[in-house]
């Protein structure tokens, strides 16, 4: 990934557009080395080729519906590459889950949502308001696009500094030991979640899972392994086969065993194991605990940076039974003994989820 910026805003038609004077504004507080401010549709498709250029995308055409809106090719041809995209909303026509799912589908690192102001900014006045795919908010309804240019910027050099760990099987698929009491809490927490969180995010929001067997099972003897739920299944009826085995002595890449990819919480929860010897079992959720502690600062799914963020709350190696909020994000828990797991008090997180301190 380059350090290059692209910006791309203004309208696109089939035969000419217009310059978006809000692109401008946004480009140059963002330090866009190349900012595209309307053109033809063409002039659009060439902006798509050239995405692998840059290692930063901030994309915010404006197209007409009868067209391709051509987001979806961007993170093909730049997948490591943070995206930033818009949703214009008008009349408040989406909610701030559709415009989290919209920040899915694209694979967005954040999403700009524009909406015409009310009172506070002037009638009729474009805002602009950041927002991330966990819902979290951290400018709201601003028509200060200066403003609005220096947080998407703030973010974002936040995400560069992120870790990301890659993963790669080693062998064939080790069936995960059987577990039935820890499957039965987690089918239930799973059902819990469900009603927690509401329905238009259960795709991706139910959690995640992993346990550690050490002594193994007579007839699955993997002495240290971790098995770790596989990405994107119901764990409303997780069984041992929605598990893959992974070894954990290696922190600098997942080892895992089978085709089936672990879930991209799996280096977090390495880490985790590796530091607190005494646990056992983990469980991840978009969810929060109540009164349990938070973490610092949000933290996307994945980075590596979240265990940093677990251990500073818990410091204690020979720590056993406890559970950590993970600001904007969710929370884990970490148990040496299944009994802990009983009962834990899971809570709704607010979406959107306002962030300070940006800008």
């Amino acid at each position: 990934m380059t350090g290059k910026t692209l910006l791309v805003g203004g309208t696109f038609g089939l035969f000419k557009g217009d310059a978006s004077g809000i692109a401008g504004i946004i480009g140059k507080a963002v330090k866009a080395d190349v900012i595209v401010k309307g053109g033809t549709y063409g002039d659009l498709e060439e902006a798509v080729e050239s995405v692998g250029q840059y290692g930063v995308i901030y994309w915010f055409p404006d197209v007409p519906n009868e067209l391709p809106k051509l987001v979806g090719q961007i993170k093909e041809k730049a997948p490591h590459s943070i995206l930033v995209t818009s949703k214009r909303n008008d009349e408040d026509k989406y909610s701030i889950m559709d415009i989290v799912h919209h920040a899915l589908g694209t694979k967005s690192n954040l999403v700009l949502e524009f909406s015409r102001a009310e009172e506070e900014w002037g009638s009729g006045r474009w805002c602009g308001r950041v927002l991330d795919p966990l819902g979290n908010c951290y400018l709201d309804y601003c028509g200060d696009f200066l403003q609005v240019g220096k947080v998407l910027a703030e973010r974002v050099e936040e995400l560069k500094n992120f870790s990301r760990v890659p993963s790669k099987s080693i062998g064939p698929e080790i069936l995960a030991p059987d577990e039935p009491e820890f499957l039965e809490l987690v089918r239930g927490y799973a059902n819990d979640f469900h009603d927690i969180i509401h329905p238009v995010k259960t795709n991706r929001f139910l959690g995640n899972a992993s346990f550690r067997c050490e002594a193994g099972f007579p007839s699955f003897r993997q002495d240290g392994l971790v098995y770790v739920s596989k990405r994107d299944i119901d764990k409303r009826e997780l069984t041992r086969e929605g598990f893959v085995a992974v070894e954990p002595g290696q922190l600098s890449v997942v080892n895992y065993y089978g085709d089936a990819k672990p879930s991209v919480d799996t280096p977090i929860h390495l880490q985790l194991y590796n530091y607190y010897p005494a646990v056992r079992y983990m469980l991840h959720s978009h969810t929060y605990v109540l009164r349990k502690p938070f973490t610092e600062k949000p933290i996307p799914c994945g980075a590596v940076e979240e265990w940093l963020a677990v251990k500073s709350v818990m410091e204690n190696r020979d720590s056993t039974d406890f559970a950590v909020n993970l600001r904007g994000h969710g929370s884990i828990v970490l148990a040496s003994n299944i009994k802990y797991l009983e009962k834990i008090p899971f809570m709704e997180r607010p979406v959107p989820e306002m962030q300070m301190g940006y800008g």
